[in-house]
């Protein structure tokens, strides 16, 4: 009887929490693809999804330019990833916040390549108190969604100079609980972390339809990836102090790590299978279905125009 309480206690203890995070390790990227020669831009790549993206490129050759909002960060995660010993890191300030620093970014990278093979838009804020950006936007759909969007257009003269140009935004499956409502952008009134959050992700979701749409007679293709629940710092607004040491021990055990969060982000961004799928949405590395919400073309287009009009790209 003892016998078997042990083994039952080490199975509960070891086995199970082991089944569980192969389980939870998802798919991984195999593409032999090299990117010697090609620019990379990441926004966030100091931590997370980001770092462990932009290590897999550099291994491949990259350049790859570090977009992010703390330089400190940013040079120490550039300074780990330089004694890789493999392609080019560089660092630029850019706050998704202010369309300033978008435009300010934008301008100086300019200064400093001639085209632009892969812009990953991963940076972004989750369940973050209510705040306002520079502009006046709620914080989720300023950083997640605005702030990408104008980079995005800004870029697009780079990317139209490389010979296969890739956009990838890292967004989540969540978009399927979002709502677009022009009446109240910055959800002043009725402010909920959970529903901006998903929000601020389904306008990603219809401006990659919308972008693929548009750009039909380019050579950009652009992708929506689903990385899956990963341990990331973007999760420390989830839960108060109180709760989050017990609750962070849960979610790691029933999570992905960085590295295998970032694997469906590397696969969109470098593999051959994905090189004509523009505005399809992906998980674990294959294409996957939209929900009807980010297939509303009507909904879309609007998107598309207030965007416009919000970033200041039209008067």
């Amino acid at each position: 009887m003892m016998l078997l309480t042990i083994l039952a206690a080490v199975g509960t203890t070891i086995i199970l929490p082991l089944s569980i995070r192969y389980f939870m390790k998802g798919a991984t990227c195999t593409s032999p693809v090299k990117l010697e020669g090609k620019t990379v831009i990441i926004t966030g790549g100091n931590c997370g999804i980001g770092f462990e993206t932009a290590r897999n490129l550099l291994l491949r050759g990259a350049r790859v330019i570090l977009a992010c909002r703390d330089l400190n960060k940013a040079k120490s995660a550039a300074e780990q990833l330089s004694e890789l010993g493999s392609g080019v890191v560089l660092v630029e300030k850019l706050d998704l916040s202010s369309f300033d620093s978008i435009r300010t970014f934008c301008k100086n990278i300019k200064q400093h390549i001639t085209s632009l093979d892969i812009l990953i838009n991963n940076a972004g804020v989750y369940f973050h108190p209510y705040a306002e950006t520079e502009d006046g936007l709620e914080m989720h759909m300023g950083v997640n969604y605005f702030g990408p969007f104008l980079l995005t257009h800004l870029l697009l003269e780079l990317l139209k100079k490389s010979d296969s140009p890739r956009v990838v935004f890292v967004g989540s499956g969540i978009y399927k609980c979002g709502k677009i409502d022009f009446n109240n952008t910055i959800r002043k009134t009725f402010f909920q972390k959970h529903n901006a959050y998903g929000d601020s992700k389904l306008a990603c979701a219809l401006f990659c339809r919308e972008f693929s749409n548009r750009m039909s007679d380019t050579n950009i293709n652009i992708y929506y990836v689903h990385p899956g629940a990963v341990n990331t710092d973007i999760g420390r607004n989830l839960f108060n102090s109180f709760l989050w040491k017990p609750m962070h021990y849960l979610f790691k055990l029933f999570s992905k790590t960085c590295i295998e969060g970032c694997q469906t982000v590397v696969y969109c961004a470098v593999s051959e299978e994905t090189k004509d799928q523009s505005g399809c949405y992906y998980s674990e590395c294959q294409r996957d279905e939209w929900a009807n919400q980010a297939l509303d073309k009507q909904l879309a287009v609007k998107l598309w125009n207030f965007s416009e009009k919000v970033t200041g790209l039209i008067e």
